[in-house]
């Protein structure tokens, strides 16, 4: 712990239950570990020094529960637990910092806890598609940390790329969501051989190094829009992009996508193994996608920001309108002029004049591209995709 300390590692101390103290001493004790903290502390203070006093400058956190308990129904019980532990603490740290566990079915909203840290259990229960939403309203909670622990799903009700993909998916969606850590399980065993004590890795140990290395200290990102069923997450490293992709809508073996990404040449999959990518003849690169994430790394930065930038406003028309004017805006975030052209594909019953345009943009400048759209008088109301390819 001292060697992890001194590399820098933020180590988290966690109490998960009961000390084998008081076990011993009252014999089965089945009370949760916040009513016990919420009793007299002369009851437990002295298993509390032998815990937090060796480590008190080793842990920055120290965590009420293990991660996946629930805590909002009972919380006033927790709140009396969480201060008398502060108090208790304080005589071996100055300003100790309590993290609390919660799950991501939780109402985590409806009362913030007496912490500085709140760490959702991101289960199989919650969508990836969800997870930004879901942590975006536990920041707002007011927290000065949110961390996420990511347990992979159940090995014996589920195949092995299935369940590791999915175990990905969460990992890649709770760091793209911007929680400051990211925990998960032990991702090794230990045994005892003839040969003496032995540590094996587990396949997940594998996968969580390659997010961890690919990854990095790179920031989220955009969202970027590239296909149905497509989810393509944006992670910034200096002037480069790092993208995570899957396509939870192809089959078995994946489905090719031709996507423009810049100087990008290879895509590393999630046991770590790079892939040289082709290019059709327009010079977009052939990304195959599946529902097991990938990453490309190498994207030019600003060509994802380009790309996210584009938008066509008004984005909603009242219904009963059969003839709107539209602007498509452009905002060129790149380092060297550009120019190009480009063409509009709408549903067959839309009419856009005109369908053509062409663009010069210097960098930092935008324009607009201003069209005319009629909607037939019985064109039923919904969501209408229009497509926009443009060659620079």
């Amino acid at each position: 712990l001292q060697e992890l300390g001194r590399r820098g590692v933020a180590l988290t101390g966690v109490f998960f239950g009961p000390p084998a103290s008081i076990l011993q001493r009252y014999g089965a004790y089945n009370r949760p570990l916040i009513d016990l903290l919420g009793d007299d502390p002369s009851a437990w203070g002295e298993e509390l020094a032998a815990v937090a006093a060796p480590y008190a400058e080793m842990y920055r956190w120290w965590q009420v529960g293990p991660d996946g308990a629930s805590v909002p129904d009972a919380a006033d019980r927790f709140a009396k637990a969480a201060e008398q532990l502060r108090s208790a603490l304080r005589r071996f740290i100055t300003a100790p910092r309590l993290s609390a566990p919660a799950s991501s079915a939780d109402d985590t909203d409806a009362q913030r806890l007496p912490v500085e840290q709140l760490c959702v259990t991101l289960g199989g229960d919650i969508d990836p598609d969800w997870l930004p939403v879901r942590i975006e309203s536990v920041k707002k909670t007011g927290y000065d940390q949110v961390s996420a622990f990511v347990p992979p799903l159940p090995a014996e009700r589920y195949q092995r790329v299935p369940r590791l993909a999915e175990w990905a998916r969460r990992i890649i969606a709770a760091r793209h969501a911007g929680v400051n850590t990211v925990f998960v399980p032990q991702t090794w065993h230990a045994r005892d051989t003839v040969f003496g004590s032995v540590t094996e890795p587990l396949e997940e140990f594998v996968v969580f190094r390659t997010i961890a290395d690919v990854l990095g200290d790179a920031t989220p990102g955009q969202r970027v829009d590239l296909a149905e069923g497509v989810r393509c997450l944006a992670f910034h490293a200096g002037d480069t992009a790092i993208l995570a992709l899957w396509d939870r809508l192809a089959p078995p073996d994946g489905r090719i996508h031709a996507v423009q990404l810049g100087r990008a040449s290879a895509q590393v999959d999630l046991w770590g193994r790079s892939t040289a990518l082709e290019r059709d003849e327009q010079g977009r690169q052939l990304v195959k996608l599946s529902g097991t994430p990938v990453f490309v790394s190498g994207v030019d930065r600003w060509l994802v920001d380009f790309v996210t930038s584009l938008a066509l406003k008004p984005s909603h028309v009242d219904s009963g309108k059969e003839l709107m004017r539209h602007s498509f805006e452009l905002s060129y975030p790149g380092p060297h002029l550009i120019s190009g052209h480009g063409s509009f594909e709408a549903p067959s019953s839309l009419e856009i004049t005109p369908r053509t345009f062409s663009f010069n943009l210097s960098p930092g400048r935008e324009e607009k591209i201003e069209l005319q759209v009629r909607y037939p008088h019985s064109e039923p109301a919904g969501r209408k995709i229009i497509l926009v390819q443009m060659t620079l």
